[in-house]
């Protein structure tokens, strides 16, 4: 749980939530996978729920092929 609580910091420092917001809010694309969908495989992984991050994770990713289609 440790670890998963460490590498959840170092994403939201390596995020730019600020570059995140913008860019979603200018319907640009977004960085997803990296940040909230690896953290969302390894939580599941630990058996951890997470459906608060699952649903923004879902959000994101429908963003983002909106988008870049797909």
């Amino acid at each position: 749980m440790t670890e998963l609580l460490l590498y959840a910091r170092a994403c939201h420092r390596a995020l730019g939530t600020e570059d995140l917001y913008r860019n979603a809010a200018a319907g640009r694309p977004t960085e997803v996978e990296h940040p909230f969908g690896d953290l969302a495989a390894r939580a599941r992984e630990l058996s951890v729920a997470t459906p608060l991050l699952d649903l923004a994770t879902l959000r994101l990713r429908i963003h983002q092929r909106s988008v870049v289609g797909g």
